[in-house]
């Protein structure tokens, strides 16, 4: 069962108790975890953010003997003197978005954050990169390039932004071309902006006058355009689906399409140097472009995640890889591309659970991630297992790890070493396995379109169903308590289900919410907490016949209570904090807004613990009281 008692905690009340009685916390308190620039933008109320780790790897860049990384919200600087051996030497606090492009000017790494703008890096001391000062651009902002004291941005729908950056700390826009399509990524020469602008292929601007940005040309490519890189009279496009195509842009007023090549996979990056285009494409794949009529593939390195920005530096490919960090590839011979070094991060976190001193993540891109946070303000990564599929839910208990797999059922790891976990066992269900908890000698799942399905893992190498409930629609968490298994099922509600003989689960109670999906339930006591249109509070002391007795119309995704208070993982919404010591009368009491999409939320007082998907995991505090009563917790 995912319930354990927790010490009570009593602490003395702090003037943040008096502040968030008298409602006067309007924004914070916000520890010094934020820079003051982000401080801007980063939205929170009697919670602050105490450590975060991990994330999703969208671009890199090298300067000297320093590679930038964008690992989720922060910038990791790495020294890359030894290329076998890349070393992180400093981060940025975390940024209040995701870091979805890099350009580096001197001492300077201006940071695409999209929904966060553009923010500017002091990299002058790669041990301590601090960030100097941003700009809140109207739109989503995914691509940068720098030229001279101005930095380009394509900033998603609408426009190109021109920005004076001469003085770092204090960015002006000066000029802005509109036309209603994406812009996404752009290369930047001489009086002249490339964009790559999604399905509406490229758009040549005039930046002659920085001020006033004019249209020149454009081209519709058959796919996507996500990336462009100009050499001399020549633009390849990174064009998604359709690979990679080569353009004449000898005439800026009418490019014209040269020749193109099909990669394997989804072209999301390029980058060209002496004769060859490098391609992150899932994969690397170099192509000979000594002929720009005539492309053709060479050689193709299969890389362990995802290749999605890639950039070459002397005999070195780095590439960003999604879900793995950075991957270092020796191209002193492109026809022979040879992986020497990497630096290894936890990407995407959809679910997890806090077991002591570690939080065990669930990964959609096929991984559970064990990071140590027992100093919470510096979390690691003590051991990752790669060997899943689509993970998106962790329980544990005793020393082993029970993992819902989406595409593959159940995965029962030993992390009697948290260094080294490994797989022990695992059980195929019908269905899509979004959620699992287990007690005694069972695991009970919520297998999506398969309802509740119960595997006997008495024996963790040999699990093997036993039992089933096909629950009205589709299954997508549960909780198990007692002798009852407590399913949120999507557009059915809360149900409940009698498993004192696992064999034969039978539904004895139901709660149909109103119109909206059931994503979380956590129980507490008599009440059985409803991530629904809100939070939704059902009295459940009777489980034959569930009753609603409150509602707190905030955003939530998932839940779990501990004392007084549900915390809510509030999809877009970040963290919400719900006071629920009178039930009938939910009020939220605190949020801290997150970079991406708050997917999963687990509790051990006083931290809170934030599956926040490609922006990792961040940790929490609650801080506007400071007296915590005994806690009942899902490991979840």
């Amino acid at each position: 069962m995912k319930t354990k008692l927790l010490t009570i905690f009593v602490l003395i009340a702090s003037l943040a108790l008096v502040s968030g009685a008298l409602g006067i916390v309007a924004q914070g308190p916000v520890s010094a975890e934020i820079g003051n620039a982000a401080l801007a933008q980063q939205q929170a109320q009697n919670v602050e953010l105490v450590g975060q780790i991990g994330g999703a790897s969208y671009a890199v860049e090298v300067q000297g003997q320093y590679a930038y990384i964008g690992i989720g919200p922060r910038l990791i600087v790495l020294d890359i003197s030894d290329p076998t051996q890349p070393a992180k030497v400093g981060q940025t606090k975390a940024l209040p978005g995701l870091v979805n492009d890099i350009a580096v000017n001197g001492a300077n790494v201006y940071i695409a954050a999209q929904y966060a703008g553009l923010r500017v890096i002091d990299v002058s001391d790669p041990s301590h990169p601090t960030e100097v000062g941003f700009y809140d651009t109207p739109g989503d902002t995914f691509g940068v390039y720098v030229s001279g004291p101005y930095a380009y941005i394509a900033d998603g729908w609408y426009y190109l932004r021109v920005v004076d950056v001469s003085d770092p700390s204090n960015p002006v826009e000066v000029g802005s071309y509109y036309e209603p399509v994406w812009f996404e990524e752009l290369s930047v020469t001489d009086s002249y902006a490339y964009l790559a602008c999604g399905y509406d292929g490229i758009r040549i601007v005039d930046i002659s006058d920085p001020t006033h940005p004019t249209h020149t040309g454009s081209f519709d490519t058959p796919g996507r355009a996500q990336d462009i890189f100009v050499s001399g009279i020549y633009a390849y496009v990174a064009d998604a689906d359709e690979g990679v195509q080569a353009l004449d842009i000898s005439d800026p007023t009418h490019p014209s399409a040269l020749d193109s090549y099909q990669t394997d996979d989804f072209a999301a990056s390029i980058f060209i140097k002496e004769g060859y285009a490098y391609v992150a494409a899932m994969n690397l794949e170099v192509l000979d472009i000594s002929d720009p009529t005539h492309l053709v593939g060479v050689e193709e390195h299969y890389t362990p995640g995802h290749a999605w920005g890639v950039v070459v530096s002397a005999t070195y490919a780095y590439m960003a890889d999604y879900h793995r960090g950075l991957r270092v590839v020796d191209v002193s011979d492109p026809t022979s591309p040879v992986e020497v070094g990497c630096y290894d991060a936890a990407s995407e976190i959809d679910g997890l659970t806090v077991s002591d001193t570690h939080v065990y993540a669930a990964d959609e891109n096929g991984a559970l991630h064990i990071f140590d946070v027992s100093t919470p303000r510096s979390p690691t990564v003590v051991g990752s297992s790669h060997d899943l599929w689509s993970a998106r839910d962790v329980v544990i208990t005793g020393t082993y790890a029970y993992v819902a797999d989406a595409w593959m059922g159940l995965w029962i790891i030993d992390v009697s070493n948290p260094t080294s976990p490994v797989v022990v066992g695992s059980y195929e269900t019908l269905g899509a396995p979004f959620a699992v908890d287990v007690e005694g000698s069972y695991a009970y799942i919520a297998a999506y379109d398969a309802g509740l399905r119960v595997v006997d893992i008495s024996d963790p190498t040999d699990p093997y169903e036993v039992g089933h409930y096909q629950t009205p629609s589709y299954a997508w968490d549960v909780f198990v308590s007692d002798n009852y298994a407590y399913i949120a099922s999507l557009e059915a509600g809360l149900r409940i289900v009698d498993i004192s003989d696992p064999t034969a689960p039978a539904e004895v109670g139901s709660y149909e919410t109103p119109p909206a999906c059931s994503h979380g339930v956590f129980v507490s006591g008599f009440y059985a907490y409803i991530a629904q249109g809100g939070l939704r509070i059902v009295d459940i002391s009777d489980p034959t016949a569930p009753a609603e007795v409150g509602l707190c119309t905030t955003a939530a995704y998932k839940v779990s209570v501990a004392g007084s208070y549900a915390y809510l993982a509030g999809g877009i919404a970040g963290l919400r904090v719900v006071d629920v010591s009178d039930p009938s009368i939910p009020t939220e009491v605190g949020y801290y807004d997150t970079p991406l999409y708050a997917r999963d939320v687990a509790v051990a007082t006083p931290y809170i613990y934030i599956a926040d998907e490609e922006a990792g995991l961040f940790i929490l505090r609650f801080s506007a009281y400071k007296v915590f009563l005994p806690l009942v917790l899902k490991n979840q």
